[in-house]
């Protein structure tokens, strides 16, 4: 518990850094996917002919794929930043394991990330004067259970570009591919079943779709906790949980193991 206290405060000291010496950069990338995800709200909802619901469902599909952005984009670029810094070697030698390190990054991103959501939100749900009686119909504890078990399978992604960055270093232009795969064809504005059928059936295997599909039964459809038990995508869900999380550790320790016996680590 000692060393899991030790790395949230470095972690935490770090991120405070960061964000106080490259501000306006930072401050900038966070712009750029408020006002991605503000346009396409007001091309897709913006005339109100949406109802609250479905309204609700693509914000918290966003607010999801917002998650993913951030767990990516700092796996994909950790070893590169940590390399570079020359820190990268004082990571590998401290008490506390590699995975703790990575978990702990993880969680702070995404502690980060929540905040500057809530700011979004706080703008957002006037603008397009969304009624805010309908948060009291939803079931916020299955909501928040789904969200949870996507930003598990987001952390096994995240293990994946880690991973991956140890091999090939500079993996931004795939880390952001696949952002944007994530954006568009997992079902946050566009129901998977209405994409063609090649894409359909490509979108089955990304993390998020069966997130947005619980969430989409649950929200939309008003579906009960007891019914989505008994529905197959509640189940795919769980599965696709386990095998990302799984096969991102498997894949980051076979990566790692690469980049040690053929020297890669400190490359950059």
């Amino acid at each position: 518990m000692k060393q899991v206290l030790y790395v949230l405060k470095a972690s935490f000291v770090k991120h405070l850094g960061e964000m106080k010496y490259y501000k306006l950069n930072y401050s900038i990338g966070i712009l750029m996917n408020f006002v991605l995800i503000f346009g396409i709200l007001n091309v897709t909802v913006g005339g109100g002919e949406v109802p609250p619901v479905a309204f609700l469902k693509i914000l918290i599909g966003f607010i999801v794929w917002y998650y993913a952005t951030a767990i990516i984009s700092r796996m994909s670029v950790l070893v590169v930043e940590e390399t570079t810094l020359g820190t990268l070697e004082q990571i590998l030698v401290t008490q506390s394991s590699l995975g703790l390190v990575l978990i702990v990054t993880i969680f702070m991103d995404i502690l980060i990330s929540t905040l500057w959501i809530l700011i979004f939100i706080i703008f957002i749900l006037p603008w397009f004067h969304f009624d805010l009686a309908t948060l009291s119909s939803i079931n916020w504890p299955l909501i928040l259970l789904i969200v949870l078990l996507a930003l598990i399978s987001l952390t096994g992604v995240g293990f994946i570009f880690f991973g991956v960055s140890l091999l090939f270093k500079r993996i931004g232009a795939i880390s952001a591919l696949f952002q944007y795969i994530l954006l568009f064809f997992t079902g946050i504005f566009l129901s998977t079943d209405k994409l063609p059928a090649i894409l359909t059936w490509f979108s089955y295997i990304l993390p998020l779709t069966w997130p947005l599909k619980n969430l989409q039964a649950v929200i939309v459809d008003g579906v009960s906790f007891q019914s989505l038990c008994t529905m197959n995508i509640w189940i795919i869900l769980w599965l696709s949980t386990f095998i990302y999380t799984v096969f991102g550790l498997l894949i980051a320790r076979k990566c790692y193991a690469i980049a040690i016996s053929q020297g890669k680590l400190s490359y950059y």
